[in-house]
């Protein structure tokens, strides 16, 4: 574990910190972000259950994507940063010395928010990470592409051109096949960030309703600007809020109390629109 002298041992307000009673997947505990001489985040909690959706709300600039970017370690790729505090994945620190970057990033997925396909066909957008994984059979990975996009609501609008680029899809089609090819290796969590913020209100909601079908298989932490959207497709909603130019997440509630009866005065004005 990597460890920081904190202001506050506190965290945020968290209304799931004992009303359930089951161990949590995801937990985060007093976590900071340092990048060169600039502190990003601090003082972040956060628990999450198997199978849930969280939604990160907040102001722009605040660390939400760097948050995101920190569970999956990809964040170590675009510079020197620093970490303090822990991220836990089923009891386990992310940062421990026996974690390979390999296997973690196998278990948690990622989603950007724009759409991300390989300038290749739709079927290689899924073959590549099948047979990275592991060997198979022609017949196999047939088998398994058409399981993936038809798990995404693809596989009827495409069947006739899986060998034609993936970049001649619409974006919310895109989007739908980033997301078959992150599942496609079954992770454990999916981490999106703003995934719906470059598509079209019908593509969002085909999105969102994927989203919910797919809680069954994967824990979800998605970054949004819409709150409307956190209100109808997550079990939680998480406040990152700027003091002092540092983002830290001052509240954590069940979604209906965040939205109905926030605790904090931050979550209150940014719900009513005064502030955020």
């Amino acid at each position: 574990m990597l460890d920081i002298a904190m202001e506050s041992n506190m965290g945020p307000q968290h209304a799931w910190d004992s009303s359930f009673g089951l161990k949590s997947f995801l937990s985060v505990e007093k976590f900071a972000v340092v990048r060169g001489s600039k502190k990003i985040m601090e003082d972040v909690h956060l628990k999450t259950l198997s199978g849930s959706i969280t939604a990160i709300v907040g102001p722009s600039g605040v660390g939400k994507s760097t948050f995101l970017k920190s569970i999956n370690r990809i964040l170590e790729s675009e510079g020197a940063t620093r970490f303090f505090g822990d991220i836990k994945i089923e009891g386990i620190s992310i940062f421990d010395k026996n974690t390979e970057l390999r296997c973690l990033r196998r278990k948690v997925g990622m989603v950007f928010q724009r759409p991300t396909p390989f300038p290749v066909s739709i079927f290689k957008n899924l073959a590549i990470p099948l047979c990275d994984e592991r060997p198979m059979s022609r017949a196999d990975l047939d088998i398994a592409v058409e399981w993936n996009l038809s798990s995404v609501g693809l596989w009827h609008e495409v069947k006739d051109k899986l060998h034609s680029s993936a970049l001649m899809l619409s974006g919310g089609q895109q989007q739908r096949l980033c997301i078959a090819r992150a599942m496609s290796l079954k992770p454990s969590m999916i981490l999106l960030d703003e995934p719906c913020s470059s598509l079209d209100p019908m593509s969002t909601a085909v999105i969102e309703q994927l989203l919910l079908n797919l809680r069954s298989q994967t824990t979800m932490l998605i970054v949004t600007h819409n709150l409307a959207q956190a209100k109808r497709i997550s079990d939680q909603t998480a406040l990152f809020w700027p003091e002092d130019g540092v983002g830290k997440m001052v509240e954590v509630s069940a979604t209906k109390d965040f939205f109905g009866n926030p605790s904090s005065l931050e979550a209150k004005n940014y719900v009513d629109g005064l502030s955020g």
